[in-house]
């Protein structure tokens, strides 16, 4: 699977005048794990924009901005956070990776216990919470390290129920998430 951003417009950069550097950070939750860390339950990535005014659309190219490819296990979650990038502050991974460092404990055991096999209903619930929980913790993460939030979006999608999500999200045209347009796609590859 992957998912790429296909079109971002920044409505309001959140600077009174002019242009203003701009950060989007893109976590994805999928709960396929190659280790038993949780960390290898998650794909942060951070791309940064210079000088972007009111009403721009970001200069991602027609291939799109790759945020995660992978083989997702269960489920796959997507959180989304665009941003002032006031002090260059670092990137979404080194920001989890320090503030998870002392209590990552809840994510891991949820994740770690689906590696183990089929799960249970209960035991893929509280993953899918743990998922969330994780996606909240990012945001309060992310808002201590930039301020501003430009706009924010998230969603899950179920392999059999959902199909992953698979195609364009929305069908035709943008998302508007406060002052925030985009579209983008999650593909079979």
């Amino acid at each position: 699977m992957a998912i790429r951003l296909l079109d971002v417009v920044v409505h309001n950069n959140r600077k009174l005048f002019g242009e203003a550097a701009v950060r989007i950070d893109a976590l994805v939750l999928h709960a396929n794990a190659k280790g038993t860390q949780a960390s290898d339950f998650y794909s942060p990535v951070t791309f940064r924009f210079d000088r972007v005014a009111d009403g721009d659309r970001l200069p991602i190219g027609e291939g799109g901005l790759l945020v995660f490819m992978g083989k997702p296990r269960y489920f796959l979650d997507l959180f989304l956070t665009v941003s002032r990038d006031l002090n260059r502050s670092d990137s979404l991974e080194r920001l989890l990776r320090e503030a998870s460092s002392t209590d990552s404990t809840p994510l891991a055991d949820s994740l770690l216990a689906l590696v183990a096999g089929a799960p249970s209903p209960d035991l893929l619930g509280s993953a899918l919470h743990a998922a969330l929980s994780f996606g909240d913790f990012a945001l309060q993460v992310l808002r201590l390290a930039t301020g501003a939030t430009i706009g924010l979006y998230r969603n899950s999608w179920l392999r059999g129920v959902d199909g992953w999500g698979v195609g364009r999200h929305p069908p035709a045209g943008l998302l508007r998430t406060k002052d925030l347009s985009f579209g983008f796609e999650v593909v079979e590859v």
